[in-house]
């Protein structure tokens, strides 16, 4: 089934019918929480894919010197593992919305480079 069909699906239910399968999905959003990430840190080993999520805000910290010195602190704060195949549908899915993203505003991604 193409990447199209099944753009209104969650991983899950598109990992399914691709096998031919049907199953309902009952997503649960009741603890949901939402936070702002604009650092990514990647890591992987033989079994899992390690995505560490934060935030970057420079700073003015005191030198030894006694002058100032800018520093760029980072606070990663969320750490998302996942399987090799989890990480390969969401880079599926990711792909899907920055190109959705695209075509609803322009292709203007907000100033950032990717």
């Amino acid at each position: 089934m193409s990447a199209q069909k099944n753009s209104g699906k969650t991983g899950a239910e598109a990992a399914a019918s691709a096998e031919g399968q049907q199953i309902r999905v009952a997503l649960n959003s009741a603890r949901l929480r939402t936070s702002y990430a604009n650092v990514f840190q990647t890591r992987c080993t033989a079994e899992e894919i390690i995505l560490c999520c934060g935030l970057s805000q420079p700073e003015s910290l005191n030198a030894p010197d006694g002058g100032t010195e800018n520093v760029l602190a980072v606070d990663l704060d969320r750490r998302i593992v996942m399987t090799p195949a989890s990480a390969q549908r969401l880079l599926l899915a990711l792909d899907r919305a920055l190109k959705e993203h695209a075509a609803r505003f322009s292709g203007n991604i907000g100033g950032e480079n990717a």
